[in-house]
This record gives structure tokens, C-alpha cells and sequence, in this order.
């Protein structure tokens, strides 16, 4: 016999349609929980995420009715049991066989601290009452006592050894997780301040940290297959490198990734360039993709503003690098890979965030301007840079705390990926990440900086850096890797810094911020020159162009590769311009999307990876 409780049963069934399945359980049967307690993980139908479910009640756990995975559709998958005042009244009752939990919870099995901690405070209570009574007692009695005394300490001793072993066990369970003894890496403090400090604390619509109803996951699951919501949101991850006859296309596999998690008010992306070729950075690459992009989804609720958001990108860069090292395989090879994340929040106009003003500063009463017509935070983060400056002090001296439009970018960056914005009224291209090689502006080879194993098995972050811009509704923002924008440098068509106004033979011995200056303009010029051509530029207008410009640019050098195998290409730039490469580029249309565009997207796009699975 057990003991249950008697009270009012109440099911819980799994939020939005009751249709879903139980990943975790945080609660065995017969636990006590609070209201606001965490019951279970759960995948609920038409969610890319996991989700907490808590309790609404104090009481206690009845029947766990659903199992781990198994789907579930609008039924109960656990009861509480409880009264009107949260008070249970037990009662006896055949066990109940419970349903396997998560190996991991620490309420019960061999990780369960609560018996050797009740064994232990019994021991105390026992250690209290002898001594309350030896108290009373004369000095040979006494004697006998400190025997027990000694033993009772001998017992608590050894259930603390337990608990310090339990504990010892679990943290080597929690770094096994790591590959091959890497160790979980975290930016210090001082460097989110180095970083953040000056970034403007535009207050983020209530949108931001809403957990959004319908969702649309848009990522390089199929390579060569364009991924889109019509209208807003278009993808597409290639290589410009050549098929041969013999061996099939050269560089494979793709090591480019990207993830868009899109919902009606804001997008959260990752965009992964793994370095080098094979699996290792291609696996590198998704991985970090993914942990950028679920942690923001994840911690939504903490975007009370850009400052905060830029402070939580850093954090999802960490776990980004975590979760390329994460996996207890001693026998996986691990790669590293460069990631540009950004998210596009929708902003409250005029306001900062009362909770969170910055520190009083004559810079900070700058007042606002429009968000294109005057230097860009990147175009200034140059300027300050050069100036050795923060990097977004001159931003926030022309952009101010109020924030010049409703909607704006925030991107964290690491290594050699870029951002720019098309604005459909001027017709024009900004760059908004133009340093991001930072000093290697003339050296393709280096990408700047990377996450996985690199410096002391831990992350590159020499060129680690926070960008925010305010945009307009129908601007274009895309995000590439190098196998785009390199294609779209002076240099890789054989033009000389002197041709630009360098006053400098070699592009190596220029100095690198003109260089990143010079570059970034020419950049942007060849790009209008291929956008403006289109009636009406769309999302899926820019990927197309773009990448069609990069494949006829690395022609030469992809026709040389089949005529000559095994034959170095030469370096001529002007006979064999551009640079063949895995080649990815994602953009999206700034604004409200309608809910019924995202259903539509999002089925579109499951039926897209229902016909390749069937083509496989």
C-alpha cells in the first residue's frame, strides 16, 4: 500500500490544441509541487521548440498518463491532486506504477539527495539530544557519552562524503557532455561591457518577448533548394565551386548554414560559415546555427531593449561554441565554424527602457535622425574604431537614445559572414558589419575569428563584435557568408588600391581600415548596380541576383578546374576574378507578417521536405 491523497483531481493537458508529446518530466508521482512549478517539457503540434509546462495549482502529483515521445492528442498527460485552499488530506491506495522519468531528475533513483539529507539531520537531531542530556549528567557518565558522540559524528561524516561524492559524480556527468575533455567556455564580464557599453537602449515591443503563436523554422536542412515565406523571407545555401567529371562537385560538403526563426513581429537568425572543408565544420556550422537561435528563442523574455538584447546575443554566442564542443564521442572530429547572428525586433518609438536608462553622458542626449540618412552604427563603429574609441560611441552621438524608427537589427558577429540592408525609397545598399574582418581586410584566408576548439581549445574572438541599426518597414536585410561578399571585393578583380584613391601599390601594405572603408563602399555600389535592375527588389530578387552574379563572376576559374584537374589556378584576379566558395545568403523583408503568410510558408515548407525525402 501507498499513501495517496484525497482532494479534487485536475487533469493538465498539453497547451495551444492538447496535441503533442511529453520530452522531460521535471515531477515523479506522489511529489509535492508549488504553483509555478516546472512539470514537464513538452513539443506541442506546430512548434519548432520545446516549452516548460508548469504547474497552475499547489498540490499534489497524481497519474503520469503520457510516456517520453509518445504522441499525445487531447488527453490529460498527468493529474494534480488538490484542494480549494492547495491543502491534500492522504488517504491509503494501491502503488500505482509510475511512468519512467528523466534520467537526470534529482527527486528520486540514485541521484536523490532527500534520504541521505533527512539521514542526516536526524543524525544532528540525535547529536542535539545527547548532548541537551549529557548537560545533566556527572563527568564519568559523561565519558561514556563522548563515545556516542564520536560515533553519531562518524555517521553524519560519511552521509556528507555520500552527498560530496553524488556531487562529484554529477559535474563529471555535466563536463562529459563536452567532447573529449573541452571545457563549456563563457565570456567574462568585462568583456560583455567592452562590447555592450555603448550600444543604445532602444525600448523593444512587447512582441520581442512574447512567445509567438505560429512560427516558421527556415534553415539549410536541403542545400541547392531555395527556402522562403513568400514575400518576406528567402534562403538559398550553394557552391560555386566546379562539378568534375570524375570525383562530382569540388568542396563538397557544404559547410554554409542558416537558420530563421520567423514570427509576425520579429526573426531571429543565425548564419554559419564553417571553416574549411569536410563534415567536421559543416556539423560545426549547423551547431552553432541552431544553439544561437534557439537561445534567443529561449530567453526571449529577457528583450526588454537592444542594450539587453546585444548582451544576450554574447551569451548565445557562448552557447553557440557549447554546443559545437557538447557530445561525450571521443572519436568525433570537431570543426569550427564563423557565425553572424542577428534579430530584427520591432521598436516602441520614443522610448527607452526605464528599467534599464543608460548611464548619464553628454554623448547620450544626441538627438535622433533618420535611420539612413545619417552614419550608420556600422559605417560609425568604423569611425570610432579608427579614432580608438568604443565602437559605438559616434553611433549613439548620431542616432541618440530615441530610436528613429520602428524597427531595428541587432547582430552579433564573429569571424567573416556580413549584413547589409537594401532601402527600396533610396535604392541603395549599407554594409552594416563593413569591418568585420577587422586588420585582415586584404586576406581572405584569415576569417578574423571563429567558435570551437582554436585558441587553448577554446573560441577565436579577436574580431568578436556588436552591431545595431534602425531600419525602415520594406527595407531588405540579408545576411552572407564570405562565398557572397568576396565576390563583391575590388580586389578579387584585379583592381589596385590606387585605382580606389589608396595611395598604396599593395593591398597588404594599405592601411586596413581605409582598406575596410574603400572596400565597403565599392561593395555596396556593385550591388545597387545588380538590385536596381529589378522592377521591385523582394527577398527572393536579392538571393537570386546575388548569387547568380557570384556563379558567372567564379566562371573562369570553374572552367579552368574542369579543363585543368590537378592544376593550381593561377592568381590572376583579372583573367579569373571573384572566388569560388560555398556561397549562402539569406534576406528578409523588415515589417509585419501576417499570420495566415506564415501558416502558408510554414506548410509550403514542410511539403518541400516531404518531396525530397520521398526523391531520396
Amino acid at each position: 500500500m501507498e499513501t495517496m491523497v484525497r482532494g479534487t483531481h485536475v487533469p493538465v493537458f498539453l497547451p495551444g490544441n492538447g496535441c503533442g508529446s511529453v520530452r522531460a518530466w521535471f515531477v515523479r508521482e506522489n511529489d509535492h509541487v508549488t504553483r509555478g512549478q516546472k512539470l514537464a517539457e513538452v513539443l506541442t503540434d506546430g512548434s519548432a521548440h520545446e516549452e516548460v509546462l508548469s504547474s497552475e495549482y499547489t498540490g499534489l502529483v497524481g497519474c503520469l498518463s503520457a510516456k517520453l515521445g509518445v504522441a499525445v492528442a487531447n488527453k490529460p498527460i498527468l493529474e494534480l491532486i488538490v484542494d480549494q485552499n492547495g491543502v491534500v488530506e492522504c488517504y491509503s491506495q494501491p502503488r500505482i506504477q509510475r511512468t519512467r522519468t528523466n534520467p537526470h531528475h534529482t527527486s528520486g533513483g540514485k541521484y536523490d539527495t532527500t534520504p541521505i539529507i533527512a539521514a542526516i539531520n536526524q543524525l544532528l537531531k540525535k547529536k542535539d539530544d545527547v548532548e541537551t542530556s549529557m548537560a545533566k549528567l556527572g563527568a564519568q557518565e559523561k565519558e561514556f557519552y563522548k563515545d556516542v558522540l564520536d560515533e553519531i559524528d562518524g555517521q553524519i561524516k560519511a552521509k556528507r562524503i555520500t552527498l560530496l561524492n553524488l556531487y562529484k559524480e554529477l559535474l563529471f556527468k555535466e563536463q562529459r557532455k563536452y567532447n573529449s575533455g573541452y571545457l563549456p567556455f563563457s565570456l567574462p564580464r568585462p568583456k560583455y561591457e567592452l562590447l555592450t557599453r555603448d550600444v543604445p537602449h532602444w525600448c523593444v515591443d512587447e512582441s520581442g518577448r512574447e512567445r509567438p503563436a505560429v512560427t516558421v523554422v527556415v534553415q539549410t536542412d536541403e542545400f541547392e533548394c531555395r527556402k522562403e515565406v513568400p514575400g518576406y523571407v528567402c534562403g538559398l545555401a550553394t557552391s560555386t565551386y566546379p562539378e568534375m567529371e570524375r570525383t562530382g562537385r569540388f568542396g563538397e560538403p557544404i559547410c554554409d548554414q542558416f537558420r530563421a526563426l520567423v514570427a509576425r513581429d520579429n526573426i531571429i537568425i543565425g548564419m554559419a560559415d564553417g571553416c574549411n572543408w569536410g563534415y567536421a565544420p559543416a556539423e560545426a556550422a549547423r551547431r552553432a546555427s541552431k544553439g544561437f537561435v534557439d537561445m534567443i528563442h529561449r530567453e526571449r523574455l529577457r528583450i526588454s531593449n537592444t542594450h539587453r538584447l546585444s548582451n544576450l546575443m554574447l551569451s548565445a554566442m557562448c552557447a553557440a561554441h557549447n554546443a559545437i564542443i557538447q557530445g561525450d564521442d571521443p572519436d568525433r572530429q570537431i570543426g569550427t565554424t564563423t557565425l553572424l547572428g542577428a534579430m530584427v525586433v520591432k521598436i516602441s518609438p520614443d522610448a527607452v527602457d526605464a528599467d534599464d536608462e543608460p548611464e548619464s553622458d553628454e554623448e547620450d542626449e544626441g538627438g535622433a535622425s533618420s535611420s539612413h540618412g545619417s552614419p550608420s552604427p556600422a559605417s560609425a563603429a568604423v569611425a570610432a574604431a579608427s579614432s580608438g574609441s568604443s565602437r559605438y560611441e559616434a553611433t549613439r552621438m548620431s542616432l541618440g537614445e530615441t530610436a528613429p524608427s520602428r524597427w531595428a537589427v541587432v547582430i552579433a558577429n564573429i569571424g567573416d559572414c556580413k549584413a547589409f540592408v537594401y532601402t527600396p525609397r533610396e535604392r541603395s545598399v549599407i554594409e552594416l558589419t563593413p569591418d568585420s574582418r577587422n586588420q585582415n581586410a586584404s586576406d581572405a584566408s584569415d576569417c578574423g575569428g571563429r567558435l570551437g576548439p582554436y585558441v587553448n581549445d577554446g573560441p577565436d574572438l579577436r574580431n568578436l563584435a556588436v552591431y545595431v541599426d534602425a531600419l525602415e518597414e520594406d527595407d531588405i536585410l540579408f545576411v552572407c557568408s564570405d562565398g557572397i561578399h568576396d565576390n563583391f571585393d575590388p580586389q578579387h578583380f584585379g583592381m589596385s588600391p590606387r585605382e580606389l584613391g589608396i595611395d598604396e601599390d599593395s593591398w597588404r601594405e594599405a592601411d586596413a581600415d581605409e582598406v575596410n572603408a574603400v572596400k565597403s563602399k565599392w561593395r555596396q555600389q556593385k550591388m545597387v548596380s545588380l538590385l536596381e535592375a529589378a522592377e521591385h527588389v523582394t527577398p527572393r530578387e536579392v538571393v537570386d541576383r546575388l548569387i547568380a552574379h557570384c556563379r558567372s563572376t567564379t566562371l573562369p576559374s570553374q572552367e579552368f578546374m574542369q579543363t585543368c584537374p590537378g592544376k593550381k589556378l593561377p592568381s590572376d584576379y583579372v583573367k579569373y576574378p571573384g572566388k569560388m566558395d560555398h556561397t549562402t545568403l539569406l534576406a528578409v523583408r523588415i515589417g509585419h507578417i501576417p499570420e495566415s503568410v506564415l501558416v502558408q510558408g510554414k506548410q509550403a515548407l514542410a511539403e518541400m521536405r516531404a518531396r525530397l525525402a520521398e526523391e531520396k
